[in-house]
């Protein structure tokens, strides 16, 4: 069976703090996951998972930013 969340409002858009997004990229990433397992456990999409893994790759001086 399917789960919906519905959020609207000032809940809208979640944020997360450098730890949180940390933990989350360390599990599929690090191994023993899949990345669509783990977004959908977090309630995010896995374009969000890997914008993150991006991003801190890129200010890690691991990645040009250019794809």
């Amino acid at each position: 069976m399917a789960q919906v969340i519905l959020i609207n409002g000032r809940d809208r858009r979640r944020s997360w703090s450098a730890d949180e997004r940390r933990a989350i990229l360390e599990e599929p990433f690090a191994g023993g996951s899949l990345p669509s397992e783990v977004a959908r456990r977090h309630y995010i999409s896995t374009a969000q998972l890997y914008s993150w893994r991006k991003k801190a790759l890129t200010e890690a001086g691991m990645c040009s930013g250019v794809q």
